[in-house]
């Protein structure tokens, strides 16, 4: 059976009451939040909507994180980062960045985190099943090439996470199913991660309570802060006591393929491929062709679920496999919704 895959012995109390603990706390803030109109609130047809409630996961995942992460300058560094999010994602909601501005936000948000010592040191090799070191060497306060690395792995999966967050509920609900498929990972019998675990299973419960809010049709919104966070967070807990890259990466195909593929299309068109749109995206192809906002959502967690499985089942070279298949299809499947929005 599956579950005779996993040898729970990382598991304690301790981290059933931290996942419970974020459920609770993400869940009852806005609660309250819906309850007590404030100048977050905006009237929406049929019921009211918190906007930029994404501040409410950040603040219950960075500060639990803070006290539960032994290392100070990685719990340090998961703060600061958090922080600088808060203030540039509140502001871009009021003011509203230019994608150049947003990327520049961005690369400094990931830049932090490396400084405090948050990076990809080493990466599976499939081929010869060794390892393949990144701390070659160090140039100023940065070691190259995992430095270099874990930036750009953090900005690929913070913009997958905030460019899917396009219909209620689809990137918080993505985000549970990698977080949960990353908690179950550490329990392996090869893994057995009591720390990644801990931040897991923390983020875990902290979007599970969001999302209860936030699934179609939503009360909440994630916000510039709360998808760039939820992002962050995925990827920095994929590094967390080694390279998580291709387990993170299978399970979040639809949002990475998607963001690639629609990158690729618009430099085709000549449009800037930062510049947002409510065109180009999958879910929004999705919805234009007859399916509603839950559904999208509903299909996008069962996918993930079986991409999670995978995860958790194969090895890394079939994982690898298994993602480029992933690749394939949803790349197919954005092409027939294309022409199918050209014949229309």
């Amino acid at each position: 059976m599956f579950y005779n895959l996993f040898d729970p012995t990382p598991l304690t109390q301790l981290h059933i009451i931290i996942a419970g603990t974020s459920f609770i706390l993400v869940y009852l803030s806005l609660a309250i939040m819906l309850k007590q109109p404030t100048r977050f609130l905006r009237v929406v047809p049929a019921h009211h909507a918190v906007y930029f409630a994404g501040f409410v996961l950040v603040a219950v995942i960075a500060l639990i994180a803070f006290v539960s992460i032994e290392s100070k300058p990685l719990r340090f560094g998961l703060l600061s980062a958090a922080f600088l999010t808060l203030l540039i994602g509140l502001y871009d909601e009021q003011y509203s960045l230019s994608p150049r501005a947003q990327l520049i936000w961005q690369i400094m948000i990931a830049t932090i985190v490396v400084l405090w010592g948050w990076r990809i040191s080493y990466i599976s090799q499939p081929s010869a099943n060794g390892i393949i070191y990144l701390d070659q060497f160090t140039l100023g306060p940065l070691v190259w090439p995992a430095s270099f690395l874990t930036i750009a792995w953090l900005l690929l999966i913070m913009n997958a996470i905030n460019w899917l967050d396009g219909i209620d509920g689809l990137a918080a609900a993505v985000g549970v199913i990698a977080l949960s498929t990353l908690s179950l990972l550490t329990l392996l019998p090869s893994v057995q991660d009591s720390r990644t675990l801990t931040l897991s299973l923390l983020g875990a419960g902290a979007v599970l309570g969001f999302l209860v809010w936030n699934f179609p049709p939503a009360r909440v919104f994630l916000g510039t802060s709360g998808s760039w966070f939820l992002g962050l967070y995925i990827g920095l807990v994929a590094i967390m006591n080694g390279g998580k890259i291709v387990t993170t990466l299978l399970v979040l195909a639809i949002p990475v393929v998607d963001l690639f593929f629609v990158i690729i299309q618009r430099l085709f068109t000549g449009r800037h491929p930062w510049l947002g749109d409510k065109t180009s995206h999958l879910h929004y192809r999705l919805v234009r062709v007859g399916l509603c906002p839950r559904t999208v959502v509903i299909v996008a967690i069962i996918i993930s679920l079986l991409l999670g499985v995978g995860a958790l089942t194969l090895q890394t070279r079939q994982k690898i496999i298994a993602f480029i298949a992933s690749v394939v299809m949803l790349s197919l499947i954005s092409v027939e919704l294309i022409w199918h929005a050209r014949r229309s």
